[in-house]
């Protein structure tokens, strides 16, 4: 096999539970996969089960949204964002690539960089608000160091990361087993006033900003993860029913999010909460090769501690303007990638030729780009930039102040890259592709007879 990239699909088998993972931008041979797809469920549960989930539920009280308010809001808004999540899962067992990988069938093999940086913004926007909100939460709460507490979070956030796929699962269902009952003892002590506190004293009510606010952030909060899901799902057998998938991955990543999102909304209004440890990880990954990955990793978490060591503002104010970000640059990215897996080409694509710079896919896929530049343009007069400690605006489309401040712009941006792409690839030959994807099946199988247990390749 000859290929123009030392990305393309490797001949060597991965490490697995034994070392570090190897695969990291790799196609996953159909005898190296492993797994059961009810793994699923307690990797995104736990995903989810952690303290950055509780102030989005400060979101809506800091507009003056009710308890039940801001419930309805951070459910409908977790619904909507684990659907992109759960869809995104489905495409792991098909191409055994990871979404970044796979996108340049729409991107083009250079134009995926714009995707790129709307990932590596949310993996570094996540890690510095996970490490800002534990080091400040734990100071808070028990008088921790929070110097101590941000370097703890953060080394071992990047050795789980450079260990990556099975450590990762494996790690997760122990931490859950742990986390579960601990936290429903705190819920079941604070809904019973058994936390302390002091009961807030403002009135709260309905209002569509802050309706909208606590939306986009839990709908952003999920949606987060469409970047990543199916990197964690690529291991799973090609023919894992996609149903099954969708159903573990949305149970597992919408409970918890429900959960604790309500939690924080009720610490912020009967108890006067502002933060959500001092009121009463689990980390994010990244994928690369040995040497490559443990360099990458370490660059990054350098980064990420420097700058949220940096951040003094308050909890909700992180978790908001965060999630406000990453909603903005993922949505048009998704609907993209999700309109061209389900609607334009059914899952089917030559893995071959996404690690080729001149293969069928293009080096510049000017459909996807001009869907994503529409859809991202179209946000723009829609943001809604606040400060929730001031609730003064950093940004606030003209439109969007005709609008009374409601944001809708991630909507806007949903629909107009959805049409835009639709309308572009309808003269795409999508027919002419099924020989490059012929020629790559062939070209794979051959890979899985080289990497079968006992072959002398």
């Amino acid at each position: 096999m000859t290929t123009e990239n030392k990305a393309a699909p490797a001949t060597t088998q991965g490490t697995g539970i034994r070392g570090i993972e190897t695969r990291s931008i790799d196609w996953i041979p159909d005898t190296e996969r492993h797994g059961k797809v009810w793994h699923q469920a307690p990797l995104w549960f736990l995903g989810n089960f952690q303290y950055f989930t509780i102030p989005i539920g400060f979101i809506g009280p800091a507009f003056g949204l009710s308890l039940a308010w801001t419930i309805v809001a951070g459910t409908v808004g977790i619904l909507i964002g684990t659907c992109f999540m759960a869809l995104h899962a489905t495409q792991g067992p098909t191409l055994g690539l990871p979404q970044m990988i796979q996108s340049r069938a729409q991107f083009g093999y250079r134009g995926v960089i714009v995707a790129l940086f709307a990932m590596l913004f949310t993996y570094m926007a996540f890690n510095i608000a996970d490490q800002v909100l534990l080091a400040q939460g734990l100071h808070g709460a028990f008088g921790w160091n929070a110097n101590l507490v941000a370097i703890v979070v953060t080394v071992g956030a990047a050795l789980l990361a450079i260990y990556g796929y099975d450590w990762v699962h494996r790690i997760f269902r122990w931490t859950l087993y742990i986390l579960l009952p601990l936290v429903a003892v705190i819920t079941i002590g604070v809904i019973t006033g058994a936390a302390g506190g002091v009961a807030s004293h403002h009135v709260y009510g309905f209002n569509w900003t802050g309706f909208m606010a606590q939306l986009s952030a839990a709908a952003a909060y999920n949606i987060t993860y469409a970047g990543y899901v199916s990197d964690y799902s690529r291991y799973l057998p090609r023919n894992t029913p996609r149903r099954k998938i969708i159903g573990y991955v949305f149970a597992g990543a919408a409970t918890p999010a429900i959960w604790l999102i309500a939690l924080g909304a009720w610490l912020a209004i009967s108890l006067g909460a502002t933060d959500g440890l001092v009121g009463v990880d689990s980390f994010r990954k990244v994928n690369t090769t040995r040497a490559a990955r443990v360099i990458t990793i370490v660059v990054l978490t350098v980064i990420w501690f420097v700058i949220g060591k940096l951040i003094t503002t308050s909890a909700v104010g992180v978790v908001d303007t965060v999630l406000t970000l990453m909603l903005y640059l993922l949505v048009p990215w998704t609907v993209t990638n999700l309109i061209d897996f389900f609607f334009v080409r059914h899952g089917h694509y030559s893995i071959i030729d996404i690690f080729k710079p001149h293969g069928i896919y293009g080096v510049w896929s000017y459909r996807g780009l001009i869907a994503y530049g529409a859809g991202f343009a179209a946000e723009i007069p829609f943001m809604v930039l606040l400060n929730l400690v001031t609730l003064k605006s950093y940004y606030t489309g003209p439109l969007a102040s005709d609008l009374n401040s409601v944001d809708i712009s991630w909507i806007v941006g949903a629909v107009v890259t959805g049409v835009v792409y639709w309308l572009l690839t309808r003269n795409l030959d999508v027919a002419a592709e099924q020989s490059a994807i012929d020629a790559s099946e062939a070209e794979l199988r051959r890979i899985d007879a080289a990497t079968a247990p006992g072959s002398h390749a």
